[in-house]
């Protein structure tokens, strides 16, 4: 997915640079604010106000880190699938992968590497599922939550990612396969970016109603979340068509033949003549 982010380079992980944008931010205040104040306190009664904010911290924290885990499950196959790995940027809206190359080369190996992510996160979230089964009666009950909180998000970003809208996940999937069955990469492009802006308005238009019904927060966020996916799949159709036109033009059609003027010619003749 193609985003325009300004991010501070905060760290890397196996040679991948890992950058924040200043939204990352934003979004992990409002996350560990609606978690502290509006989730565990309905989860689990009685505990004092720290005990809320930390675990409403510490599970802000860990939906970033399984954000990342799930960026650098696409970045691992790319790179074993020989593309070059830039970097992975965090922002409000979740991570982005930067490659050297912004489609892969085949359908199976634009494939393998989209389904890497929700995999990934699929795989996460039963490993939650399952600590929290096994320690649900000998750990404290708000241990027990945070880690029932990142089993539940973990599944929820699979599904959300696997959902066929372009530039989702599962956007990139279905055009992996209507590429493998027309062999037509622009057309496959053109059809997943047109399902990933259908998408878009359908979650906008939830949220409308949402926010009517007067779940206004939640409404927002669908809103905002619908903008984004529409922005992002026309920017990313706009951009292949340009690297698609670019890719099949010869330099000889760009390129314009000198002029040649008499010296003794003036400026004003020049500009009314040529």
């Amino acid at each position: 997915m193609e985003v325009h982010v300004s991010a501070v380079n905060a760290f890397s992980i196996a040679g991948i640079r890992i950058g924040i944008d200043h939204s990352c931010f934003i979004a992990f205040f409002l996350f560990a604010w609606t978690l502290s104040f509006g989730y565990f306190p309905l989860q689990v009664l009685d505990y004092p106000s720290f005990t809320y904010w930390s675990a409403g911290t510490i599970s802000a924290l860990g939906l970033f880190a399984c954000v990342l885990l799930h960026e650098l499950s696409h970045c691992f196959v790319a790179r074993r699938l020989g593309v070059e790995v830039r970097q992975i940027t965090l922002f409000i809206f979740g991570g982005v992968s930067e490659m050297a190359q912004a489609s892969s080369s085949t359908p199976s190996a634009e494939f393998r590497t989209t389904i890497a992510g929700p995999l990934a996160s699929l795989g996460l979230g039963l490993l939650f599922a399952a600590v929290a089964y096994v320690v649900r009666s000998s750990v404290d009950r708000m241990l027990v939550e945070i880690i029932h909180y990142l089993y539940y998000v973990n599944f929820l970003l699979a599904a959300f990612n696997l959902i066929p809208g372009f530039p989702l996940d599962g956007g990139r999937v279905l055009r992996s396969y209507l590429w493998h069955r027309t062999g037509n990469l622009r057309q496959a492009t053109k059809s997943a970016a047109r399902v990933g802006e259908i998408f878009a308005i359908a979650l906008m238009a939830l949220g409308v109603i949402s926010a009517l019904a007067m779940h206004i927060i939640p409404g927002v966020w669908l809103i905002l979340i619908g903008l984004f996916l529409k922005n992002s799949a026309e920017n990313e159709y706009r951009s292949f068509e340009l690297r698609f036109g670019l890719k099949n033009m010869k330099l000889r059609e760009i390129m314009t033949p000198p002029i040649a003027v008499n010296t003794s010619m003036t400026i004003s003749q020049f500009v009314n003549d040529y």
